[in-house]
């Protein structure tokens, strides 16, 4: 859905969803269908800032939504670790110190990478 090249999504997953406001303050809880919901929602956040900004680079300290940046953080370090790409010198890998992080399998599900 997302090109790393370009920082655009494909016109595809943008013309799927629809053009409602989100809800922010989400229930974080830890079981699995939470978790979809979450990832969802931010994906439904991101195509919302993406058709009012033309762009997919969020900016880390936007007020109107502060967690997307980070989501969208995320999301592209687990297609760079699904796809091999992800740096030993990543912040994660030296957060930890330990050579278990660059062997820690992405999330990115073949379902959420065609969204």
């Amino acid at each position: 859905p997302f090109s790393s090249t370009t920082n655009h999504l494909h016109s595809k997953s943008v013309g799927a969803m629809p053009s409602t406001s989100f809800d922010q303050h989400s229930s974080k809880k830890e079981n699995p269908s939470s978790h979809e919901h979450m990832w969802k929602t931010r994906f439904k956040e991101l195509v919302h800032f993406y058709r009012r900004h033309g762009h997919a680079l969020v900016p880390m300290n936007w007020p109107e939504n502060p967690s997307l940046a980070h989501w969208v953080k995320r999301q592209r370090y687990q297609y760079k670790l699904k796809y091999g790409m992800a740096n030993s010198n990543s912040a994660a890998s030296n957060k930890n110190n330990s050579s278990s992080t660059a062997a820690t399998p992405s999330t990115l599900t073949p379902e959420r990478e065609a969204a």
